[in-house]
Order: C-alpha cells, then sequence, then structure tokens
C-alpha cells in the first residue's frame, strides 16, 4: 500500500446482514498510511556561508544518488580568536506526506558511509570495523 497524501487516505467499510432476519450492521473505519517523503541534513551555521542552508557538494561525483551536501565542521577563526565550539554538527529534517492526527515516533540511525571515491589516498579505510567514526553520540 502506498503512503497518503491526505488522511483517511483508505476508507474500510464492513457490513453484516443476517439470513433470515431483519438485521443489519455496518461499521466504517478510516486508515491513514503515513510515508517518508524526504530526509534532509540541516546545517548548523556551518555551510560554506557560516548558515544553515547546506550546498550541494561539487566534489560529489555526477550521477551518484542520493546527491550529497557539504559541511564545514571546523571552528572559525573570528575576530582574532578560535571560537569554542567546532559547528560540527547537523540536524535531520523529515518530511512525511501526511500530516499525522497523533504523534508518531520515529527511529533515526547514522551510519559510516562509504567514500564513493577511487582508493588512492584513501579517506575511508574499509578494511577496520570502525574505519572513520568511532562511537557517534546518537549510539553512546
Amino acid at each position: 500500500m502506498a503512503p497518503h497524501a491526505a488522511q483517511r487516505g483508505t476508507r474500510l467499510r464492513m457490513r453484516m446482514s443476517y439470513n433470515g432476519a431483519d438485521f443489519q450492521a455496518v461499521d466504517e473505519a478510516a486508515l491513514t498510511v503515513i510515508g517518508v517523503q524526504k530526509v534532509e541534513w540541516v546545517g548548523r551555521q556551518n555551510s560554506v556561508s557560516d548558515e544553515d542552508a547546506l550546498d550541494a557538494c561539487p566534489n560529489w561525483p555526477a550521477g551518484l544518488s542520493p546527491g550529497s551536501v557539504r559541511v564545514f565542521p571546523d571552528a572559525r577563526f573570528v575576530g582574532g580568536a578560535v571560537e569554542s565550539t567546532p559547528r560540527d554538527r547537523v540536524d535531520v529534517r523529515v518530511t512525511l506526506t501526511v500530516k499525522p492526527v497523533e504523534p508518531v515516533t520515529m527511529y533515526l540511525r547514522s551510519f559510516d558511509v562509504d567514500d564513493p571515491t577511487a582508493h588512492d589516498n584513501v579517506v575511508d579505510d574499509e578494511s577496520t570495523a570502525e574505519d572513520n567514526r568511532g562511537t557517534t553520540p546518537a549510539a553512546a
């Protein structure tokens, strides 16, 4: 069943008749199938222009899907001093196909995404189990 774009996208109707008697029962219920329309990374003032809107990575190989955005996680040098916060976090924005009638709990998990580039000058060594991530805050 595909996710709905409107609440109560599927209506169920049950009708029961009893043979030989003048009796009929009818009941209806509505069902909403909620899907994930898109998942986006939102920066925390760590884009190329120190804003929240992350731009597409110009180094990402053409034709690979999904696309890639770039984050500049380093501490900034502002007013002659290095900032104490390195801006090394992003937020996730999940857009659903339909607004839920009641609160919906969603579970998200981070994974170590493989480096899609050539194996020369390896950035992401796949020969070790915890190759470049260590313990993530979400998994700790």
